[in-house]
């Protein structure tokens, strides 16, 4: 299963990549491709198409990937995606860890992130809560 990932502060998209899920195996894998970046593999990862099902991935970076930065002290940054399916299992929200003073956040360390299959169209006009 394909994901389409968006992680936003301020209502504005900050980072993107498809996550790449594989359910059919427990524990379930998976790796993330960031927008203008090369794949990495998750750990941790939980994913469910069941409407209010918890999710989440992890991933760690010693250098930037795409637009996924990473601090220079310390030069590694782990990105805990957390959250939760919607009513139809359709489309996930939740909150990531951000660089702290990263130019791309201002004042805050953490950002909301959302996600939907990339089979069925999603619309990402409203931000997460």
């Amino acid at each position: 299963m394909d994901l389409n990932i968006q992680v936003k502060q301020g209502g504005q998209v900050i980072a993107s990549g498809t996550l790449a899920v594989d359910t059919s195996v427990n524990p379930q894998t998976a790796t993330f491709t960031p927008t203008g970046g090369t794949a990495v593999t998750c750990t941790n990862v939980l994913w469910s198409s069941v409407g209010k099902a918890v999710v989440h991935f992890t991933f760690t970076l010693t250098s930037a990937n795409g637009q996924f930065p990473v601090p220079s002290n310390p030069s590694t940054f782990t990105y805990s995606f957390t959250g939760i399916e919607n009513d139809a299992g359709t489309q996930a929200t939740g909150h990531v860890p951000w660089p702290q003073n990263h130019p791309s956040v201002e004042g805050d360390d953490d950002a909301t992130w959302q996600g939907g299959a990339t089979v069925e169209p999603q619309a990402y006009g409203q931000g997460a809560s």
